[in-house]
Order: C-alpha cells, then sequence, then structure tokens
C-alpha cells in the first residue's frame, strides 16, 4: 500500500462529550484547523521558534486558510467570527495565544498527551490498520488503562468548568466536596467566580485559591489582622 504524505494529527472520539461539540460551526472549524496546523516538532518561523503543538499564525492568516469558494467569489468568516472563535477556545482551556508583532504564537493544550496514539485504548471494532481502531479527542474526560490485569481506570488530570470562570479536575472536585460539603462548595464556586469575573484575576489553581480562602476566613487558630472572604474580594 502506498504512504499518504503530510503526516497526520489525532481527532479523539470522545470530544462529542465536550463542549466544542456543541459550538457553532465556525468555532469547530477554527479548532480543526488548529490542531491540523500545529507543529508537529519544533521549527524557526517568521524568526520565531515554534515547538511541538505551537502554530504562528494572525487572525487574518487562519481567515484566508479558512476561506472557500461560492462559484466565483471568496467566502470567509468575519473578524467578529474569528475573535469570538478564538476567545471561546481559549476559554474552554483548549489553546493559549501570546500576541507577537507580526502574529500569534497559538499553543494547543496538552498536545502531546492527546497526540500520541499510545495513550488511546484499543477498540473492538474490526480493522486492518491500527489508526483506525484508536479512538479519535482532544478536549473532555478521557480515561486510560492503569492496569490492563484488573482494567483499574484513571482520569487523567483534566481540569473541568465548574463555572463561567471557575475550572477544577474531578478529582480535586471530589476532594472540595468531602471537605466542604455541597452548599458550602457551591458558594465557594460562585465566590471565586464573581470574583473572577469582575476582577479580572487570574490563579494558577482555582483548587488551591478555594483552599487558601476557607482557611482564612474559618483559621484552626485565631490570628491577628487575618482578613476575611469579603475583605479579600472587596
Amino acid at each position: 500500500m502506498p504512504k499518504i504524505n503530510g503526516g497526520y494529527f489525532i481527532k479523539a472520539r470522545c470530544i462529542k462529550n465536550s463542549a466544542i461539540y456543541k459550538a457553532p460551526p465556525y468555532v469547530r472549524e477554527i479548532w480543526d484547523y488548529l490542531l491540523r496546523e500545529a507543529n508537529h516538532a519544533d521549527k524557526k518561523y517568521n524568526g520565531y521558534v515554534i515547538k511541538r503543538g505551537q502554530l504562528f499564525r494572525s487572525y487574518r492568516e487562519i481567515r484566508d486558510d479558512l476561506s472557500w469558494k461560492v462559484g466565483y467569489r471568496t467566502e470567509r468568516y468575519n473578524e467578529n467570527q474569528m475573535k469570538m472563535g478564538m476567545r471561546y477556545l481559549m476559554k474552554q482551556l483548549m489553546i493559549t495565544l501570546t500576541k507577537q508583532p507580526r502574529g500569534n504564537i497559538i499553543t494547543i493544550c496538552n498536545y502531546d498527551f492527546f497526540q500520541n496514539p499510545k495513550n488511546y485504548e484499543a477498540t473492538s471494532e474490526a480493522t486492518n490498520d491500527t489508526t483506525d481502531g484508536q479512538p479519535m479527542c482532544n478536549q473532555g474526560v478521557l480515561s486510560i488503562n492503569k492496569n490492563e490485569e484488573n482494567k483499574e481506570v484513571k482520569e487523567i488530570n483534566i481540569k473541568e468548568k465548574y463555572s463561567d470562570f471557575v475550572f477544577l479536575t474531578k478529582d480535586e472536585y471530589k476532594k472540595l466536596l468531602k471537605e466542604f460539603g455541597d452548599t458550602k462548595l457551591k458558594r465557594w464556586i460562585e465566590t471565586l467566580n464573581n470574583y473572577i469575573g469582575s476582577k479580572g484575576k487570574k490563579y494558577k489553581s482555582h483548587y488551591h485559591t478555594i483552599l487558601n480562602w476557607e482557611r482564612r476566613e474559618n483559621p484552626t487558630q485565631p490570628k491577628k489582622h487575618e482578613p476575611t472572604i469579603e475583605e479579600l474580594i472587596s
């Protein structure tokens, strides 16, 4: 059989469980484009070193690359659709973007994990090609076998959206739920969500932020001049 030129990229089937599956068509097409165009290996481009899982593009270049023909007329997504699509992908933690003078360095989050065929379970579908027998997920929850003998399944450390701006892994959410209970945890998520939304603050870990705020509001030992949660978010 002849080989297919140009390489390949993996698009996992479990993407149907992710938010982008219900996103507008132009968002899904932008996402497919970014996956397809991301570097498989580090390369120099436009004076920059673009790493594996990254690409360098301006919004105009992406719009031009995604243009289509209607008769002799060339159609393309408008600038507003382009901006909304990219903002959506960033909000869903699917990409990060760094602006540069001649374009943007776009990074596909978790690229190495999702583009590694070894991280996919075998399926029961009949196939003559190993790539056909692998599920096609670049976001959302994905499980892998920790031990083939006893089939123990462990979810990978991917953060899920619990409010507009609050993201936790399932394990982090379970720990907080066990410690605070449902009502109190919902209050903390709502408080953190409103604070991020109104102040534009960024935190490396929403899990540890909630824990720190709880300890400051309810310390095990009284401390002088310890701020309350109301003072923290005022």
